[in-house]
């Protein structure tokens, strides 16, 4: 399952697994934000992450990978073990590499809409 997005371009996906738990993917217009500066959210004990689908394709997958990152911190413990940079990046890196592994179209998907410059109104 997927989600169409406002412009032409991959669909997104419904879903991502992180380490042991699932996260539905929702897409957020920027009307529907708690404030106007969130581009997306991560709601760990709902188990979703929001995005705003009404910015560049660009910045929608940059925004997709950091509430990821957000899962990942806590998903793995990160944020129970004041770890240090180093150590941080390196559980940051092993979990990214689980997420890929676990979601093979996540990659494509990324990898399409970051190299779109625009899009078009699906009307």
């Amino acid at each position: 399952m997927s989600h169409k997005l406002p412009w032409y371009g991959p669909d997104m996906p419904a879903r991502v697994k992180v380490g042991y738990m699932t996260f539905i993917i929702e897409p957020w217009k920027h009307g529907n934000t708690i404030s106007t500066d969130r581009l997306g959210e991560c709601d760990v004990a709902g188990q979703t992450i929001h995005v705003n689908t009404e910015m560049a394709p660009a910045k929608v997958a940059n925004t997709l990978m950091h509430e990821i990152c957000h899962a990942i911190y806590y998903v793995y413990g990160i944020a129970k073990q004041d770890a240090e940079e180093e150590h941080a990046v390196t559980m940051m890196a092993n979990g990214l590499s689980g997420v890929l592994v676990d979601n093979p179209g996540l990659a494509e998907f990324l990898d399409q809409l970051s190299r779109q410059e625009a899009w078009e109104d699906a009307a």
